[in-house]
């Protein structure tokens, strides 16, 4: 199942048995505006989300952020982007095809062919 899809089965799951986020107060004492999974537990237990308002969800995550195939939404490693990259210089592949491979989304290998993602492979 691709990341995408997973993703919006567990946050539809958890809207249906918990409710909008936006119906909570964020920890900060402001209204909630996202389900925030709690790091470094089960993201397909409804139970590991706490309402968040925005501002620290994203203060949040890039706290606790890891690089590269540690992060908890990686769909790739590190030798996934090598490789991706040593394919495009050849320029015997477009990105189209690449995505097919790599089962990836256009924005994100342009990023990474770009160095927009990655950065640090």
């Amino acid at each position: 199942m691709s990341h995408s899809r997973k993703y919006l089965l567990i946050h539809g799951k958890i809207r249906s048995d918990r409710g909008l986020a936006s119906s909570y107060k964020c920890e900060c004492g402001r209204p909630a505006y996202d389900w925030a999974h709690i790091h470094n537990t089960n993201p397909d237990d409804i139970s590991n989300y706490v309402a968040m308002c925005r501002s620290c969800h994203v203060k949040y995550d890039g706290n606790c952020r890891q690089k590269g195939s540690k992060h908890d939404n990686a769909k790739l490693t590190e030798e996934d982007v090598i490789e991706i990259r040593e394919m495009y210089s050849t320029g015997k592949w477009l990105q189209k095809d690449l995505c097919f491979i790599f089962e990836i989304g256009a924005p994100q290998m342009s990023d990474i062919i770009n160095y927009k993602a990655w950065q640090h492979v």
